[in-house]
């Protein structure tokens, strides 16, 4: 078997003289005349601002709308009065159920309710056993 040292060296590739002091300026003529200059129009610029405001005024009217239209129901409903509420929810075919289902408790003041009663039951014992008993008879 051979050694590395017993294989004669070769010099194979032959360069011609001065070539790599000249490299870099061949090379940098080259990058040159391949990136031409290319003019951008005046209005590109502009162009890039006026699409970023109208995109922020679209956004602002867009929230401003869906913050009032809440606020424009609540006094649109407050101007009607209770008497015809009543009146629309006895004619329609809604139920008391699905009215209570639709009803967000959340956002409901719920404090004054005992100090100002809507309705007061005075039932007695007897009266009140009769309305379990319906009450067990419809279920």
């Amino acid at each position: 078997m051979k050694k590395l040292e017993d294989i004669p060296k070769k010099n194979i590739f032959e360069v011609p003289e001065g070539y790599f002091e000249k490299l870099p300026g061949v090379i940098q003529s080259r990058v040159a005349d391949e990136r031409p200059q290319v003019e951008i129009p005046f209005y590109v610029p502009v162009l890039r601002y006026a699409v970023a405001a109208v995109m922020l005024v679209s956004v602002s009217v867009f929230f401003y709308q869906t913050y009032f239209s809440d606020s424009n129901a609540e006094l649109m409903l407050a101007s009607v009065s209770t008497e015809a509420l009543t009146e629309y929810l006895d004619e329609s075919e809604t139920s008391t159920e699905e009215l209570l289902e639709t009803v967000g408790y959340e956002n409901i003041d719920t404090e004054g309710l005992d100090a100002n009663p809507v309705m007061e039951f005075n039932l007695n014992e007897l009266e009140l056993e009769d309305l379990a008993e319906e009450y067990q008879n419809e279920l």
